[in-house]
C-alpha cells in the first residue's frame, strides 16, 4: 500500500512503475492526469493503481490525495514516496520572490500540511 507523489514524470514515475512491477498497490499522484494514465494501464487489475491528478500546493488537492489513500487502503499506508518537487536555477538575488514561494509551497509546505 504505497503513495507516490510526482508520479507523472521523472523519478516519481520510475518509482511508481517499479512498485507496480513488483506487485504493490499504488496511489499515484501528479499534476497531469494524461501522464498518470499509463500507470493504471500497466496494472489493469481492479484497484492495484489509483491515479489522482493533483497539485500538492493546493490544500483541497492534498485532501483528495489523502481521501484516495483512505478509500483504497482503509486508512493504512505502508510506504510514502514524495518525489514531487521543483527547483530553481540561477543566482538567488536575481529571482522574483514568487520563485521562492513556489519552491517552499511544493518542497516544504505540501509535505507539512
Amino acid at each position: 500500500r504505497c503513495l507516490v507523489t510526482g508520479a507523472s514524470s521523472g523519478i516519481g514515475r520510475a518509482i511508481a512503475r517499479a512498485l507496480v512491477a513488483e506487485g504493490a498497490r499504488v496511489v499515484a499522484t501528479g499534476r497531469d492526469a494524461s501522464r498518470l494514465a499509463p500507470l493504471a494501464d500497466a496494472a489493469p487489475e481492479s484497484g492495484r493503481v489509483v491515479t489522482v491528478a493533483a497539485d500538492l500546493t493546493v490544500a483541497a488537492d492534498r485532501e483528495r490525495v489523502v481521501a484516495a489513500c483512505d478509500a483504497a487502503y482503509d486508512g493504512r499506508l505502508d510506504l510514502a514516496v514524495n518525489a514531487a518537487g521543483v527547483g530553481a536555477y540561477g543566482r538567488f538575488e536575481s529571482h522574483d520572490p514568487s520563485v521562492l514561494r513556489a519552491l517552499l509551497e511544493i518542497n516544504v509546505i505540501a509535505l507539512a500540511e
